[in-house]
């Protein structure tokens, strides 16, 4: 379940951390968000089903097309970084993903246990570049698995468990 969305220099939001519930109510004057904090989360989901495009296409929403970045970032300052983040919770474990688009690219950030991932990309992103990291006890405490490794690209984690694992 979506527990909690963070946007920064999205459109009119400067900075947004909110909790969400099963039922979340959006309300405010005109111009002050409420459609942003939507459109942030298609540009999410733009970015997870096709990376592989410019950063200009990724605020071409098919139903509305934002412009490019220069439009959407907030104040039209080239110099920031659009972030955007999710929060979900599955049963008693806490997950976050991220993204921070800036004019020269993104950066893709993954948070879960005590373990952070971060990779940074140039757009259109070929989802080919991968990090490896060990799932052991110095990032994962408790829920550290001895001998396996976990490889992320940016959209997708994978855990590869060694064969002393299995």
């Amino acid at each position: 379940m979506l527990k909690r969305v963070r946007i920064e220099n999205f459109r009119a939001i400067k900075e947004l951390d909110t909790e969400v519930g099963p039922i979340t109510v959006l309300y405010g004057e005109n111009d002050a968000g409420k459609s942003s904090l939507f459109y942030a989360l298609y540009v999410l989901k733009n970015l997870l089903s096709n990376p592989n495009r410019r950063i200009d296409d990724l605020f071409n929403l098919t139903f509305i097309n934002l412009g490019g970045f220069e439009q959407v970032v907030h104040k039209h300052d080239l110099s920031s970084t659009i972030n955007i983040l999710v929060e979900v919770i599955d049963g008693n474990h806490s997950i976050a993903y991220g993204v921070g688009i800036s004019r020269d690219g993104c950066r893709f950030g993954l948070a879960f246990a005590n373990a952070q991932f971060l990779l940074q990309a140039a757009l259109p992103y070929p989802a080919n570049q991968q990090q490896r990291l060990p799932c052991d006890e110095d990032e994962f405490g408790e829920h550290a698995i001895e001998g396996a490794e976990i490889i992320w690209n940016g959209l997708v984690a994978q855990v590869i468990l060694s064969s002393k694992v299995v």
